[in-house]
């Protein structure tokens, strides 16, 4: 996997902008990255904090 992309971000809570229907979030915004890797073949978009404590995978 090769780093394609990584861009500074605000997410709109806790859970980056992904939580689920029975997920609590907090409601603040989160500074944070957009990170795109690919292997050439495939390319996975992950979200995370400004620390990288929170990490999710963003669904195309």
């Amino acid at each position: 996997m090769t780093v394609q992309a990584v861009e500074a971000r605000t997410w709109p809570n806790g859970c980056l902008g992904l939580g689920g229907p029975d997920e609590l979030c907090t409601q603040a915004l989160v500074p944070g990255w957009r990170v795109v890797l690919t292997d050439g073949q495939r390319t996975q978009v992950f979200r995370s904090d400004r620390t990288g404590r929170q990490v999710r995978l963003e669904w195309p």
